[in-house]
């Protein structure tokens, strides 16, 4: 195992941090067309408001760009700071966004497919390293992702926590109506094995993506933390 985690948690796990974080991403049976979308703004400004979270990593956002109006007004007051993760054309797009006071940003890395935030979550005063991420389509892609996350991850003195839309399976039971690709499965698995990553059970619906018909339906969506 590498170093990083094997140290010891004081004042907490990460498991304690995870009540404070709230991924909003593709929900089955609700349209999620980008935040262009005023359904979808309205949905996330009452999740936010409603479990007065923390933390909301917002993938898909279909936006080269984002106001802090619309942001103050999904966030639902002043007191925040984000992060935005451009779209690729009309495609992809990530927004995070905090409450300043729990999270202190100390660093940020963005591309398109991830935003890497590095700080520490107070209480109780812990180094960590969120990463949201829309992973690519292309298999060869994904693969290069998921070895750049494990450098940037294996460099990191703390806590992880990634969460996203992450365009891959991890066995064929999470596929339903389309192909499963075993050696796309293997490279996911083996990126979470050898960055000492938990796949943390989530509650609600086995597969967070489903097409319009309910012919074809996959678990895409996930947390993974260290």
């Amino acid at each position: 195992m590498n170093s990083h985690s094997q140290k010891s948690k004081v004042g907490g796990s990460i498991l304690d941090l995870m009540d404070e974080l709230v991924t909003v991403g593709q929900t089955m049976g609700y349209n999620m067309a980008g935040l262009g979308n005023k359904a979808k703004r309205r949905w996330i400004k009452e999740l936010c408001q409603k479990h007065r979270i923390n933390f909301a990593s917002i993938q898909e956002t279909k936006a080269e760009s984002i106001s802090l109006l619309t942001i103050k007004d999904l966030w639902g007051n002043q007191m925040f700071d984000h992060v935005v993760g451009s779209s690729v054309g009309c495609s992809g797009g990530i927004l995070c966004m905090w409450n300043p006071n729990m999270f202190v940003k100390e660093k940020v890395s963005t591309c398109d497919y991830f935003a890497a935030l590095m700080g520490t979550w107070a209480p109780p005063s812990s180094k960590l390293l969120i990463i949201s991420v829309y992973a690519p389509q292309e298999l060869n892609e994904r693969r290069d992702l998921w070895d750049y996350l494990h450098t940037i991850i294996d460099r990191w003195e703390g806590d992880t926590v990634i969460m996203g839309d992450f365009n891959e399976v991890r066995s064929e039971h999470e596929r339903f109506g389309s192909t499963f690709n075993r050696q796309g499965a293997i490279a996911f698995n083996n990126f979470i094995s050898s960055a000492c990553l938990i796949d943390l059970p989530l509650e609600g619906y086995a597969f967070t993506w489903a097409h319009k018909s309910a012919s074809k339906m996959s678990k895409l969506d996930r947390y993974l933390i260290s």
